[in-house]
């Protein structure tokens, strides 16, 4: 069987296919792949209400530069990749986006919005910039 069994911090990958990195390494892809788009999907539900917004719809990207878009149709876009990073971080790109609903912008105004959910939202900022060559490090 093909598998991908998470204890804690530790991912167990059980394959026939065990000497095959490439391939393992796309099985841990596709199981973050599940586990970011539940989890984004609840955490939009929850941010949306906190700061009274509706997208339309949440999907996961493989963008290479960016975490997180959103369009004029309201559909939020994460990138899957986002899943390795601690919750606080995952609700910073979240938050951004949503309020991204608001003002299309990054103007004073935006950054009150974001604010208003995350007062510490520039640590998190900051910490993911840190972050991000390691979060590209699979898929």
């Amino acid at each position: 069987t093909n598998s991908v069994l998470q204890d804690k911090d530790i991912l167990h990958v059980d394959t026939n296919r065990l000497h095959d990195q490439t391939y393992s390494a796309k099985l841990v892809s596709k199981w973050l792949k599940e586990k970011a788009l539940k989890d984004f999907v609840r955490r939009v539900e929850v941010f949306s209400v906190k700061l009274n917004v509706h997208p339309s719809n949440v999907y996961l990207s493989n963008a290479k530069s960016r975490w997180g878009s959103c369009n004029s149709k309201k559909e939020i876009r994460l990138n899957w990749r986002l899943i390795q990073a601690p919750p606080h971080i995952i609700n910073y790109v979240i938050c951004h986006e949503l309020a991204h609903l608001k003002e299309m912008n990054h103007s004073n105004r935006f950054w009150e919005e974001v604010e208003k959910v995350l007062p510490e939202y520039r640590s998190s900022e900051k910490e993911l910039k840190t972050l991000s060559s390691d979060l590209y490090l699979i898929g």
